[in-house]
């Protein structure tokens, strides 16, 4: 694995064009997924690491649908077409009800709410994004790197921007609009919580149209599209 994550996606809820926002790695056999939105579902199913790897992780943000919408086809065509039973990572148990209301027995995945210990780990982080849902970023840790994964937030928490400032998080990849408000962290507020010297180790994601040359103005990255 190097210091960039995979992307499907890299879009807001309503940028049908950049695909919703979601990532993966494979390393060891194990293939991870950090959400699983409406348009995911069909670029992940061609890649061949989905059916070489032993095991299956989908580590979900939250239940908006740009970021959970296919989980249940991810779930139901592994178990069905690859007799694969998933593992599903949410702090949440109402992941569950979410998914039996689309017809998703739990009989057919493995639902945890912290990450079991297996060499990969992924820290649940509370973040603020909407008032009536509870969302979640993810810090990340291989052998090789260490790295943040926001979800929707309207900022980034203290404790993530201090590992990040002592470069024990190497990368994060942040939910940034153009937008002054609203559920998303503005990228005026980027600005000033990330000195122009780090800029190229954060990477800007769930993204408006017309965002990437602003953000590239910043000094902030944007992820390729490898998918």
């Amino acid at each position: 694995m190097n210091n960039n994550l995979e992307f499907f996606g890299i879009g807001s809820a309503f940028n049908p064009v950049m695909g919703n926002t979601a990532a993966w790695f494979a390393m060891d056999g194990k293939f991870f997924v950090l959400d699983c939105g409406q348009s995911v579902f069909e670029r992940l199913w061609y890649l061949p690491q989905i059916r070489t790897c032993d095991d299956i992780y989908a580590a979900i943000t939250h239940l908006h649908n740009d970021h959970a919408g296919s989980l249940a086809a991810l779930t139901s065509a592994c178990f069905y077409e690859l007799d694969k039973k998933i593992h599903i990572i949410h702090p949440e148990k109402t992941i569950i009800e979410f998914l039996s209301l689309m017809g998703i027995s739990q009989e057919i995945y493995f639902y945890h709410a912290v990450m079991p210990d297996m060499g990969v780990s992924f820290q649940a982080t509370p973040v603020e994004h909407v008032d009536y849902m509870k969302s979640y970023g993810y810090i990340v840790k291989t052998k090789e790197l260490c790295f943040y994964f926001s979800g929707d937030s309207r900022s980034i928490p203290d404790g993530v921007l201090e590992r990040f400032y002592s470069r024990d998080i190497g990368f994060i990849y942040q939910d940034t609009s153009i937008k002054e408000a609203g559920n998303h962290a503005p990228l005026s507020y980027l600005e000033q919580v990330i000195p122009k010297d780090m800029r190229n180790r954060v990477y800007c994601v769930h993204l408006e149209e017309s965002a990437r040359e602003k953000i590239l103005e910043k000094g902030f990255q944007i992820p390729d599209l490898k998918a």
